[in-house]
């Protein structure tokens, strides 16, 4: 038997117990309460930089290009695809890197944080990689576990897989939602995804469809891409954007310099709409689903309010705008 088998074998005991918390178990059946889950983020963001640290360390102590190239490709995982994750729930949480760094650690995290880095001080590499190891392969039997037994809904049904989900957050006491992953691929199911965001508006509770980076082609990239040539030009604009529904109520915004807003008439006719503090602004005016007037507004660098007294808007702009929203 080897080694790292043998090791793996002699944890997989911890590793269930570890499963069957009730943590684990509630986050699988979506009732762990906010707060639990707020925490957990906030102490594992803590946690993750002194982990990243470990990883530096190892490189540091590195013999060859090959083993500078594992450290650092575990380190970029860490630093940037899991914490662009973590950044998004921070975000929704109204917090930063910046606002972590003056939270202490829970002493069990203290304790983990302690040998993580008495291992990177006084341990040779293969030490620290021991000490690192379990984070990883521990996440990921319990969660490859987990994914084997999913609620399993029928093919046969009236609601989509994302509005199932969205009223099982419901169930679980939810109103707020934030969809990633809800564009693209089939159409009918990205034509979908606004009808959840209005009959959310519609229930007094709101959703958000984050859609990913747009990359805005021009005539010249188009050629230079078709010769080949596949590194975007320097000026190529690109941006993120979130959609979200009102209906019978109002959206404000702290002031933003600038960029677009567009706002559309989701129902037959939106009435009493008003668009203040934007470049073209609207008092009382209706707006219905057959004209989009409201596409391409501006942010001026004002106080901005979308506001409709009947019916549903669906409002489009830029992620940095959502930090930027009045709850």
């Amino acid at each position: 038997m080897s080694f790292m088998k043998e090791v793996l074998e002699k944890n997989i005991p911890i590793w269930d117990k570890c499963m069957a918390t009730p943590f684990v178990q509630e986050m699988k059946e979506g009732t762990l309460p906010f707060e639990c889950f707020k925490e957990y983020m906030i102490q594992d963001s803590i946690y993750l930089k002194h982990y990243a640290r470990v990883y530096g360390k190892e490189i540091y102590h590195a013999k060859t290009l090959r083993e500078i190239q594992l450290y650092y490709s575990v380190l970029s995982f860490v630093t940037d695809t899991e914490s662009a994750v973590r950044l998004k729930y921070l975000e929704q949480f109204g917090m930063t890197d910046d606002d972590i760094e003056s939270i202490a650690p829970l002493p069990e995290n203290q304790r983990y944080i302690d040998f993580l880095l008495e291992t990177a001080e006084q341990g040779d590499d293969k030490e620290m990689l021991m000490a690192v190891l379990p984070c990883m392969m521990s996440y990921s039997y319990i969660f490859r576990k987990l994914a084997k037994d999913p609620a399993r809904l029928s093919c046969v049904k009236d609601d989509t897989d994302m509005l199932a989900a969205v009223r099982e957050g419901i169930k679980a006491g939810y109103a707020e939602f934030h969809i990633y992953g809800g564009t693209g691929g089939r159409i009918d199911h990205t034509l979908a995804n606004p009808q959840v965001l209005a009959d959310l508006a519609g229930n007094g509770m709101q959703g958000f469809l984050h859609c990913p980076q747009n990359e805005l082609l021009r005539p010249i990239d188009k050629k230079l891409k078709n010769l080949g040539y596949n590194k975007m030009t320097e000026y190529t604009p690109k941006l993120e954007i979130v959609i979200t529904a009102i209906t019978d109520g109002e959206l404000s915004f702290f002031p933003i310099p600038n960029g677009y807003i567009s706002v559309f008439s989701y129902s037959e006719k939106a009435e009493g709409v008003y668009l203040q503090g934007l470049k073209y602004p609207l008092e009382d005016a209706a707006l219905t689903n057959t004209f989009p007037i409201g596409t391409s507004n501006e942010f001026i660098g004002k106080k901005s309010r979308i506001a409709v007294k009947s019916g549903t808007l669906m409002v489009v702009f830029p992620k940095e705008a959502k930090e930027k929203m009045i709850c």
